[in-house]
């Protein structure tokens, strides 16, 4: 009935309807479509067998990453790079949340005014330029070797400022520069590493292809409680010694006079980084993907034979 329209309109010709003549189109109706098998509308997706999960598969899938965790656990390095990065983690977020308690309640009491405002503005500064500044060396030494010496640097600096003590403020504020440099400045280098590990996990297990998002997320699933700990480690220390006798006080004094309290503050200072630093060296020294061992790992991979590791 519409192309019976649409044919009379046109042969009237001569009028002005005929200037909107371009805009009608004739539609002719599609063949109907023959239905598809239930095989077809299955392989085509449209089929409720595509719709409907098989039973069991997401089971199959909580076995399956189950068993990748599993392999990445069985690998020396993996298990030695968490560790490694946990510690890290733990000492990075102590340093960061944990300044303001150290430049409140020790360098500011103590410290000069020109001192004081000179280590606080390097120490806010300086981690800024930690990558830029340690890049050159490891270029030269690689990664392992850098992330090494940065762990030996960090045991003296945090030793040397124990054997000071609270007293020696100028040795102590100028070793806590260069502490905070090395520690917040090398921390963006283990991400690299990171990749080298997950270089291995390829070759030792044949993957065709990498795996990087789940070895990152189960090194993450294991490592970030280390940022929470930190904190909780923290405030325990502060409160055992007086942290909040001391707020009520300050109110009234103005003045700090609780020495437990510094202490607490210095040994989370230089303390705890000196012991996670040792961890770290303990740690570090076993972890073998360095040298011939990552030599062979990225020979491997760029040559495209995959035997095992």
């Amino acid at each position: 009935a519409a192309a019976a329209a649409v044919q009379g309109k046109g042969q009237g010709g001569g009028g002005p309807q005929d200037e909107n003549e371009e805009e009608w189109e004739v539609l002719e109706p599609h063949p109907p479509q023959p239905p598809l098998a239930s095989g077809d509308a299955e392989a085509a997706g449209t089929g409720p067998a595509a719709a409907v999960p098989e039973p069991g598969q997401e089971a199959q899938g909580l076995a399956g990453w189950l068993v990748f965790a599993r392999q990445l656990l069985a690998q020396r390095n993996f298990v030695l790079y968490v560790l490694m990065n946990f510690v890290m983690n733990f000492s990075v977020t102590l340093s960061r949340n944990f300044f303001v308690f150290l430049n409140q309640l020790i360098m500011k009491p103590v410290m000069p005014p020109t001192l004081h405002t000179v280590v606080t503005g390097l120490c806010l500064v300086l981690p800024g330029f930690g990558i830029p500044l340690l890049s050159p060396w490891a270029n030269r030494l690689g990664l392992y070797g850098l992330i090494m010496l940065v762990t030996k640097c960090s045991i003296v600096t945090t030793g040397l400022a124990l054997l000071a003590g609270r007293p020696a403020y100028v040795l102590w504020g100028w070793l806590l520069v260069v502490q905070t440099t090395l520690v917040n400045g090398s921390w963006g280098f283990y991400d690299l590493v990171m990749a080298d590990v997950i270089d291995e996990d390829r070759v030792k297990h044949h993957r065709p292809e990498s795996v990087s998002t789940s070895v990152h997320g189960v090194q993450a699933l294991l490592v970030k409680p280390s940022q929470s700990l930190a904190p909780i480690v923290g405030a325990w220390m502060l409160n055992a010694n007086g942290l909040q006798q001391q707020q009520l006080q300050q109110g009234s004094d103005g003045e700090l006079q609780n020495a437990d309290l510094q202490n607490a503050v210095f040994t989370l200072a230089f303390g705890l980084p000196f012991v996670a630093s040792v961890i770290q060296w303990l740690i570090w020294r076993r972890f073998e993907l360095h040298g011939r061992r990552l030599q062979w790992v990225k020979q491997t991979l760029r040559g495209g034979g995959l035997r095992r590791a």
